[in-house]
């Protein structure tokens, strides 16, 4: 008997037809789910829609005004882009902006991606407008500025080597004039000067006065410094020292090159008409007229006058500055033509 009641208990733990069907059941509408998701599963790429531009020779590029990003289920994110020709141009680390070193057409492609995985591209064309180009008559007899970086090199140039001088020792004193040959940021003028050592190191100078010594730093295209005695100072290896003596007499009448000119050398004295040379409304030309001087370890700008120019700005027609000989015309983005001689 009790072997017959253990049978019998034994078969009550069997499932009845009625948990068999429920069970069956919800196995049924599980795969009945699973088959659904897979058959409306997000295969959808996100969509990109973009625009084209044009922009200005030494502008950079934001990406993101001319691409939009859209997914119809999900957000989409952006991941990058390709930019085609790639040779002289260089892309952000965010890969949100983009210079060019030359002028031309441009492909760009951006890239988005759903919460899916889902890849989506869109591309659009860029036209990189070329720097003014100058009359080559005007560049045969001087009149204009060749357009061509880096400046060209003559004989008697330090560099570009690199390393450290010591003013008295390895060059003399004297107004030397350092021009950039250096790939950085989309251009291909950058340079470079550093001071390590001034015979002021312990002497507190009034912070105007410092603020106005300009020998040291990053620069584009030509600069004009004073190397007093006992300067010491380095100079990267794209970085080109070229003594007073050497420079050559160009006195170009009209110069759109980045960078600082010497009157009587560089240029020829006279009034010059500045403009504005960006293209881009946001983008402003910048210009200044000073003297330098030695001011015992380093260069000292006095005399300083400068203005700014927005471009499109149509009540402006430009500023009309006086850069008389031994003084030195700086320009960023702008154009310079000689409009008048110096009396």
């Amino acid at each position: 008997m009790t072997s017959a009641r253990s049978i019998r208990s034994s078969k009550r733990v069997l499932l009845s037809w009625k948990h068999k069907a429920i069970i069956a059941l919800i196995a049924f509408l599980c795969v009945q789910a699973v088959v659904v998701a897979i058959a409306v599963a997000d295969r959808v790429p996100p969509t990109v829609t973009t625009k084209d531009t044009t922009i200005q020779f030494g502008e950079t590029l934001d990406v993101m005004p001319f691409a939009r990003i859209n997914d119809d289920r999900s957000d989409a994110t952006f991941t990058g882009i390709l930019v085609e020709p790639q040779a002289g141009t260089t892309v952000s680390d965010d890969a949100k902006t983009v210079t060019f070193e030359r002028s031309g057409e441009y492909t760009i492609t951006v890239f988005g991606e759903d919460e899916s995985g889902n890849i989506g591209s869109g591309t659009f064309k860029v036209t990189v407008e070329p720097r003014p180009t100058p009359d080559p008559a005007q560049v045969a007899t001087g009149e204009a500025q060749p357009d061509v970086l880096p400046f060209p090199i003559p004989e008697g140039a330090i560099g570009p080597a690199g390393g450290m001088y010591v003013v008295g020792q390895d060059v003399p004193a004297g107004l030397y004039k350092l021009i950039g040959i250096g790939e950085r940021r989309g251009r291909i003028d950058v340079g470079k000067i550093r001071v390590l050592k001034h015979t002021l190191q312990d002497v507190d100078l009034n912070i105007a006065i410092l603020d106005s010594l300009t020998v040291g730093g990053d620069f584009y295209g030509a600069k004009w410094v004073y190397l007093s005695e006992g300067i010491e100072f380095e100079l990267d290896d794209v970085t080109v020292l070229i003594p007073e003596d050497a420079v050559p007499e160009t006195l170009y009448t009209q110069v759109h090159l980045d960078g600082m000119y010497c009157a009587g050398i560089d240029i020829e004295p006279g009034k010059y008409l500045i403009q504005p040379r960006a293209s881009s409304e946001s983008d402003a030309g910048r210009w200044g007229v000073a003297e330098l001087f030695d001011f015992v370890v380093l260069t000292y700008v006095q005399d300083v006058r400068n203005g700014s120019l927005t471009y499109g700005d149509e009540s402006s027609d430009g500023d009309e500055v006086w850069v008389y000989r031994g003084q030195f015309l700086t320009i960023d983005s702008c154009i310079a033509t000689k409009i008048s001689e110096d009396s």
